[in-house]
C-alpha cells in the first residue's frame, strides 16, 4: 500500500501550491518505507510514499525516459522481466500512452503519470484502490486520500445526505467534499495540461461472456484451480497474514494460503459479545496448520478506534463499519505487510439472503425517507438485470475502500483474491442455481468449504459485527450537525451510525 500525491498547474510559469508538503505528510502512514518527490516541471508536483513489498526500492522505476509515474497498488501478472510491477507500469504507459487497456493488467491499482504536457489518471475495474481528484479553475491534483487534496473545501452535505438512502456509502463518483471527486472505478482520464480531452472506462460488463455449462464437480474443480493459482501468484515476499473470521470466505482464502506458504500467519477480529464464531475461532486451526491469532475487542476498543480512525487520520466518511474492524486487525498483525481477505466472494457467489429473491438488493439499493428538512439531490447507482454484476459495481468499491483505507492507517496492504480477473469472469459466468439453492447461499462456495474444512463448520452468515450504533453518543457536536443538515427523525440503527461518522468530521473540520 501506497500514498501519491499529484499536482499541477496550468500556468508553466507558476510553482505548485506552497502548502502542498503539509499535505503530502498527511499521507505518509500509507507508505513507511521511503518517500521522494520530484517536480518534473516547475509547476508540478509528484510525492509518493512507498510500502515496499515487491523488490527493493528505486526511485528510478517510477520514471521511464519523459514519463513520471505515482503509483498506488499491485498488478499480479505483471511482466516478470521487470524488477517489479512499478517498473513494469511505467514502461507499460509509455509504450501504450494512447491505448492503455485495463482488460490486460490483472491487479488494484490506481496511478498518475505524466509525460510530455499530459497526464493519465487510472484507477483499477473494481475500485480497490482509493483515487481522487480535486480540479478549479488552473488547479489539478490527484491523491490516495481525499484530506490531501480538500484544501479548503466545505463538506458536501449532498452527498452525506444521500448516503443515509444507501446501507454503505457507494456514491463512486462524488466525495464528501466540494470540488473533490473519485475516479469512478476502471475509469481512465486523460488531460491535456489540465483540460480534460479523454475520458475511457472498462467496466465489469466486460467479463460477462458465453453462460458456463459444467457438472458441479467441474465446477468445482475449476474453482479450486482457480484460487489456487491466483493464491499462488499473490503470496509477497514480505511478511503477510491472512484474516479469518471463521465465515466461507474468508476461511477458504485463508486454506489456500496456508497451502501456498509456509510462513503465512493467520489472525482473527472477535468483537467481544458480538462474534458468534470468532470467539471460538480456534476450531479452525488443525485444518491451516497453524495457530491463529484472535484478537479481542471490548465495545470501548472499537469507539476509540472508530473516533481516532475518521477524526485523526481518514478526514473521510467510511464506507461501512468494517473500516474499524480492518483498522484494528491491522494494527495487530504488525510487523506483517500484507493482509489476504475476502472482499467481494458476496457479490460474485450469492452471500446475501436478497439474492434468494429475484431484484435489486439492499446493498445496491437508493431508498429516500422523509427524514430531512430539504432532501438532497437524488443519487442514482446504476442497475442491471444481473443483481450480482449490481452489486460488484456499486457495493464492492465500498467494501474495498473499507478494507484498504483501514488497514492503510497501520501501514499494511489488503490483497482481495476474489477479484482476481479469472475469478470474476468464472463467477459472473456460473449459472445462478450454483450460488443460491434451496434457501441456501454461496451454494458452489459452501461446497468448496465443505471439501476443504468440514460441514460442521459452516455457520449462519455473520460479517463483520461490531458496535456502528453505540458509536452515536461519541462525537461532541452531534446535535449541531444534526440541525445542520436538517435531520429531523429520531435516528436509528444504521442512521445513527452515519450521524456519527457526519459528525465526527463537522467536528474535525
Amino acid at each position: 500500500m501506497c500514498g501519491f500525491l499529484f499536482i499541477m498547474q496550468s500556468d508553466t510559469s507558476s510553482t505548485c501550491w506552497e502548502d502542498h508538503p503539509s499535505w503530502f505528510a498527511s499521507m505518509q502512514h500509507r507508505g513507511p518505507d521511503h518517500t521522494f518527490s520530484r517536480y518534473p516541471k516547475p509547476n508540478i508536483f509528484m510525492g509518493q510514499h512507498i510500502l515496499n513489498i515487491v523488490g527493493h526500492v528505486d526511485e528510478e522505476h517510477y520514471r521511464y525516459k519523459n514519463l513520471h509515474l505515482v503509483y498506488n497498488g499491485e498488478i499480479y501478472n505483471y511482466d516478470t522481466s521487470f524488477e517489479n510491477d512499478t517498473h513494469f507500469l511505467a514502461h507499460y504507459l509509455y509504450h501504450n500512452w494512447n491505448d492503455v487497456d485495463f482488460g490486460k493488467l490483472d491487479g488494484m491499482y490506481a496511478f498518475v503519470a505524466y509525460k510530455d504536457g499530459e497526464v493519465l489518471i487510472g484507477r483499477d475495474p473494481f475500485g480497490q484502490i482509493p483515487l481522487y481528484t480535486f480540479q478549479k479553475n488552473n488547479l489539478l491534483m490527484a491523491a490516495s486520500e481525499v484530506h490531501a487534496i480538500k484544501n479548503d473545501s466545505p463538506l458536501n452535505f449532498n452527498a452525506i445526505k444521500n448516503y443515509f438512502f444507501t446501507r454503505h456509502y457507494i456514491d463512486n463518483e462524488n466525495s464528501i467534499y466540494k470540488n473533490c471527486y473519485q475516479v469512478p472505478p476502471g475509469h481512465l482520464k486523460q488531460y491535456n495540461s489540465c483540460v480534460l480531452v479523454k475520458d475511457e472506462s472498462y467496466s465489469p460488463k466486460e467479463f460477462i461472456g458465453e453462460p458456463l455449462n459444467l457438472s458441479e464437480n467441474e465446477y468445482l474443480e475449476e474453482l479450486d484451480t482457480l484460487l489456487k493459482r491466483s493464491i499462488k501468484q499473490m503470496i509477497p515476499d514480505r511478511k503477510f497474514t491472512s484474516i479469518i473470521s471463521g465465515g466461507i470466505d474468508s476461511s477458504l482464502v485463508s486454506w489456500y494460503v496456508s497451502r501456498e506458504s509456509n510462513d503465512a500467519n493467520f489472525v482473527g477480529l472477535n468483537n467481544i459479545g458480538k462474534d458468534r464464531v470468532s470467539c471460538d475461532i480456534e476450531k479452525f486451526e488443525p485444518f491451516l496448520g497453524k495457530e491463529i491469532k484472535r484478537v479481542d475487542i471490548t465495545k470501548e476498543e472499537w469507539l476509540e478506534a472508530f473516533y481516532h480512525a475518521i477524526a485523526n487520520v481518514m478526514e473521510d466518511l467510511p464506507r461501512s463499519w468494517s473500516t474499524i474492524s480492518y483498522y484494528l486487525v491491522s494494527n495487530a498483525i504488525k510487523p506483517s505487510k500484507v493482509l489476504f481477505t475476502g472482499e467481494a466472494a458476496d457479490e460474485l457467489f450469492g452471500g446475501y439472503k436478497d439474492y434468494l429473491n429475484p431484484g435489486t438488493t439492499k446493498y445496491s439499493e437508493y431508498r429516500r425517507r422523509d427524514i430531512f428538512e430539504k432532501m438532497p439531490i437524488e443519487f442514482k447507482p446504476e442497475i442491471n438485470t444481473n443483481p450480482f454484476l449490481t452489486d460488484l459495481m456499486n457495493n464492492v468499491p465500498a467494501g474495498c475502500y473499507a478494507a484498504n483505507t483501514g488497514a492503510a492507517i497501520n501501514g499494511v496492504e489488503t490483497r482481495n483474491p476474489f477479484l482476481r480477473f479469472d475469478i470474476v469472469r468464472f463467477a459472473l459466468n456460473i449459472p445462478t442455481e450454483y450460488k443460491t439453492r434451496n434457501g441456501t447461499t454461496k451454494y458452489l462456495l459452501q461446497k468448496l468449504f465443505e471439501k476443504k474444512f468440514s460441514k460442521e463448520l459452516v455457520y449462519n452468515k455473520q460479517g463483520f459485527s461490531a458496535f456502528p450504533e453505540d458509536t452515536y453518543d461519541v462525537p461532541k457536536y452531534m446535535e449541531e450537525f444534526k440541525k445542520l443538515i436538517g435531520f429531523k427523525n429520531n435516528p436509528k440503527g444504521d442512521d445513527k451510525w452515519k450521524l456519527a461518522c457526519g459528525a465526527v468530521l463537522h467536528e474535525t473540520i
